[in-house]
């Protein structure tokens, strides 16, 4: 058994779509890219956060990209396992793993055991909170409360953007699932890193994430579509998505405190519009592209 001092930070990030991981990352990263390795998971087939990190000052070779569904589904638990064996081998001080908006982390301890890695790592999960999307969604969505109540530092993100009412549900809702969970208030994601390693959930535990819970999802690529236009566009099917977010011509689009962001960025980012949603409202957000002649890739 490895002595504390000499096992890896694995430090879990989790937290449902749109909730600031990613912002949250980068912000840890300006202090610790030089000692760090990083697993990204995208939901969708789209790398769109592992996109946005590259710039983070880790080695590319530290970065490891596991896409196309959760990392706690069991389609890509065994990719996570060996992810997490080669990080043993390269022996980073800290390992941050951004989970998927959708991951529910319940099965962590599980996995670990599986692959027999629990002995090389301190574990803390983290858990980013939009307030308005937990308060919506909990009671639809199994992976909001499960994320919060695997935490041991759920972090109230984006409270510039809700009033002080929402914000304070908010914490009431998390200190009843998760009493001894540490709660903090942020904006775009600026918490320091304090690296405790936290009881993980028991390895009974099975994660709600499977093949047939996954939701829709599409990606799209709307070419000869004004940007402002196309920026109208996805504001107008947004109610209908759990997450919109990816790069077109020279803009990041994203969701956020229910508005459309656009910001000018590189062109050489993977180029596709990434839409998640219930598969209920799939047909609504179909017919409103096909009216604007834009189509699923």
């Amino acid at each position: 058994m490895y002595p504390d001092t000499h096992k890896i930070k694995l430090i879990l990030i989790t937290g449902f779509l749109g909730s600031g991981k990613t912002t949250f990352l980068n912000h840890i990263l300006k202090k610790y890219a030089s000692r760090a390795g990083v697993i990204v998971n995208d939901f969708g087939a789209l790398p769109v956060d592992a996109a946005l990190i590259k710039n983070s000052g880790v080695e590319n070779s530290r970065i490891y990209e596991l896409n196309n569904g959760s990392i706690f589904c069991t389609c890509l638990t065994g990719a996570l396992g060996l992810a997490l064996k080669f990080f043993t081998g390269c022996k980073p001080e800290f390992l941050f793993v951004e989970a998927s908006g959708l991951g529910d982390p319940s099965s962590i301890k599980k996995i670990l055991l599986d692959f027999q890695l629990l002995d090389y790592f301190s574990v803390q999960i983290i858990c980013l909170a939009d307030p308005d999307k937990i308060l919506k969604l909990q009671g639809i969505l199994p992976a909001v409360k499960r994320q919060i109540t695997c935490a041991s530092q759920v972090i109230i993100n984006k409270t510039d953007l809700y009033i002080e009412h929402i914000i304070k549900q908010a914490e009431e809702f998390i200190a009843e699932i998760n009493p001894e969970a540490r709660c903090l208030r942020s904006e775009y994601g600026r918490v320091e890193l304090q690296f405790t390693p936290a009881r993980l959930p028991d390895e009974n535990l099975n994660s709600c994430n499977s093949e047939t819970s996954r939701p829709g999802m599409m990606i799209i690529k709307p070419e000869n579509t004004d940007i402002n236009e196309l920026e109208k566009l996805l504001f107008k099917i947004l109610p209908y998505c759990l997450r919109i977010k990816g790069f077109f011509s020279g803009f990041y689009f994203s969701d956020s405190g229910g508005k459309i962001i656009k910001i000018r960025t590189e062109d050489d980012k993977p180029q596709g519009i990434q839409l998640i949603f219930n598969p209920a409202d799939g047909i609504i957000i179909k017919k409103t592209l096909a009216d604007n002649k834009i189509h699923e890739e």
